[in-house]
């Protein structure tokens, strides 16, 4: 795991970037219940942006942005 878990997500929201969207090509599109959260490390390890797709929550699609800073 990342450290952290499904009850530090908050509904309703998209935490990758529109730059990081465009990047991946993925599509957070209207009539999917989305759930994100934002894990961030000290430096220089990896700050994650995570979005998942909750529509199934018995199968939920989840999408991880991971970047470093140096």
């Amino acid at each position: 795991g990342v450290g952290t878990g499904r009850a530090a997500l908050e509904p309703d929201t998209i935490d990758i970037s529109p730059r990081d969207i465009k990047i991946t090509g993925w599509s957070f599109g209207p009539g999917e219940e989305w759930a994100s959260t934002t894990h961030k490390n000290k430096k220089p390890r990896p700050t994650q942006n995570i979005t998942v797709n909750m529509t199934d929550p018995a199968s939920p699609v989840v999408y991880v942005v991971s970047a470093a800073t140096p």
